[in-house]
């Protein structure tokens, strides 16, 4: 939010431009694993669409657009236990 509104803010002094906001794959399909993750991603996604709309509708000749790369074959995507699952119920 705070980078849009200093970029708009910028870019309207400029004459215009463009703002590129990352995000995710799981910004538009969701993942029970990274319910947070996804929320927040989903929410870069939502604040695009509302900036470039809200710069469409005051003529500041700005663009927003995000982003959302695919998987990155990390430790962060690797496989995690289920946090209800014990090894005692084996």
């Amino acid at each position: 939010f705070l980078g849009c509104k200093s970029g708009i803010a910028a870019l309207k002094t400029s004459g215009g431009g463009s703002i590129v906001n990352i995000s995710s794959v799981l910004g538009l399909r969701g993942s029970s694993a990274a319910m947070a993750y996804c929320a927040s991603k989903g929410a870069v996604r939502t604040l695009s669409k509302n900036v470039a709309m809200h710069c469409a509708q005051m003529k500041y000749n700005i663009r927003c657009n995000s982003v959302h790369p695919g998987y990155i074959d990390t430790p962060m995507i690797a496989p995690r236990p289920s946090p209800c699952s014990s090894s005692s119920n084996r």
